[in-house]
């Protein structure tokens, strides 16, 4: 199992803002994998190259306060051949299975070349707020 520590985005922290202030909701909901190398950017406001997006299975509390870890199952089907670059948190209620949908809440890098179908991957992504 792969975790991989993630930037929290500018975006991100404008939506945990807004829940703060109850006109929000930071949940996050999917993460999605992507083949951009480019490096993370608190700037960002989508992967690079998004190639599939899954809900996500659990969250948990990390050991750091303001850590969240979220995990994703990635079946033996799922983006076959693909040489997985980059990872992404999208959280609130515009975050769909849709491509770029929701607030990329973080953004990080992680090789993991041409996923084989027989494989499956379980990724937990580790961010702190």
């Amino acid at each position: 199992m792969a975790t991989v520590t993630a930037t929290l985005t500018d975006d991100g922290r404008n939506l945990i803002r807004e829940a703060l202030r109850g006109s929000g909701n930071a949940q996050v909901r999917y993460i999605a994998i992507g083949t951009s190398t480019t490096s993370p950017s608190t700037s960002d406001h989508k992967l690079g190259s998004e190639v599939l997006r899954k809900q996500v299975t659990s969250i948990t509390d990390g050991t750091t306060a303001g850590e969240i870890i979220a995990s994703i199952y990635i079946g033996a089907g799922d983006a076959v051949g693909v040489t997985i670059e980059e990872i992404g948190a999208f959280a609130g209620p515009s975050a769909t299975t849709t491509r770029d949908t929701g607030v990329m809440l973080a953004r990080a890098l992680w090789h993991h070349a041409d996923k084989a179908p027989t494989e499956s991957i379980i990724t937990q992504l580790d961010i702190i707020i």
